[in-house]
């Protein structure tokens, strides 16, 4: 190893090699790789320097599920996400902040649970950890409820937030409790998801310093092109607090897998849309009728409900690149779909969760 890593030894570093010496998934290494035939790393320095790279993305573990537009699939995602990685072994913590509590529901009743908004109003100490309910040794929760209603409205108004800034007499303090908390806790798992409710203001702003990605579940509505733009402007001022802050698009179709293709045109320009603001789209469109109605209504993830040989396939695409979007940020361990079936009954049997 030491001869490995000698800055003068003239060798070159293959993807298996950079991934034992960092203890990084290979896959993972491969995507940072210039060409994955190429062995381009020559010196100690440029491994030190790559390795680092790839620690730094590999500890994104927090991902914010956002758009300024309901009835997208933002807490279906975040659900079915949260399953794909406590499922392969992962410590999961799944932050509801839509008042809505539809992410809660999924996992336990609403009723009687204190919140986010239990937080900010209540100044006799409360911390964000004392928010969590561990649904089992995999999965945590920090519910929603009938207090997050006005919320935002709550904070725009006790920290004067207007146009993405605060005004100069705002006593922030309460607010950096909270970011430096959210940190804090986080460290005590492996991924971090949160829903989010569907109209952008301080919430949505914090949600965005907080994060490490940030997930836009888009449709292809005109309102879906419009609401685009609000979040690469939030994303632009978040940038100013959080310097690493990645964001992509995720792009569904309330269609069967079917009858998708009717959507390829606006899509593609859709696609266009994102692009031009120099991000992008998962490449699969997922149709939110079929796959994701079930999961939703049974409350397990999608890609363990029984569909058609047409639908199986497809389905099958879209877990394997949600799968290889998450091994960018949290590596994931593969089970057979059997496996994974088990596994959730036997969560279920513990938990009476489902």
């Amino acid at each position: 190893m030491e001869d490995f890593l000698n800055p003068i030894s003239g060798a070159t570093h293959t993807k298996r090699q950079i991934s034992k010496i960092f203890n990084i998934d290979e896959k993972i290494v491969g995507k940072f790789f210039k060409d994955n035939d190429a062995n381009f790393l020559h010196t100690y320095k440029d491994v030190r320097a790559f390795g680092k790279s790839l620690k730094e993305e590999q500890d994104k573990k927090v991902m914010l599920f956002t758009f300024n537009k309901g009835g997208v699939g933002k807490t279906t995602h975040t659900f079915n996400f949260s399953q794909n990685l406590a499922l392969r072994g992962k410590r999961v913590l799944v932050w509801d902040f839509d008042r809505q509590a539809n992410a809660t529901e999924y996992f336990m009743s609403k009723e009687g649970r204190l919140s986010v908004a239990d937080y900010f109003k209540n100044e006799d100490g409360l911390k964000l950890k004392d928010l969590v309910v561990d649904i089992d040794d995999s999965l945590s929760v920090v519910p929603s409820g009938e207090k997050m209603a006005n919320l935002n409205l709550y904070l725009t108004e006790r920290f004067h937030f207007s146009n993405g800034s605060f005004s100069e007499n705002a006593d922030l303090s309460k607010l950096d409790q909270f970011i430096n908390e959210f940190k804090e806790l986080s460290k005590d798992f492996d991924a971090v998801l949160i829903d989010s409710p569907p109209s952008f203001g301080l919430l949505h702003f914090l949600l965005f310093i907080v994060s490490d990605v940030v997930f836009n579940v888009t449709g292809v509505t005109s309102n879906d092109f419009e609401a685009i733009d609000d979040s690469v402007s939030l994303y632009v001022q978040a940038k100013e607090w959080n310097p690493k802050l990645d964001m992509k698009f995720l792009i569904n179709c309330r269609d069967t897998v079917r009858n998708m293709d009717i959507h390829l045109e606006d899509v593609q320009e859709l696609r266009a849309k994102i692009k031009s603001y120099g991000f992008s789209a998962f490449e699969n469109i997922i149709p939110t009728s079929d796959i994701f109605f079930y999961s939703t209504r049974d409350g397990i993830p999608f890609w363990l409900v029984d569909i058609n040989n047409y639908d199986e396939k497809f389905r099958n695409e879209v877990v394997q690149e949600i799968t290889e979007i998450l091994s960018t940020y949290s590596e994931v361990y593969s089970y057979t779909k059997k496996e994974l079936k088990t596994k959730q009954a036997k969560r279920a049997e513990l938990t009476g969760a489902f």
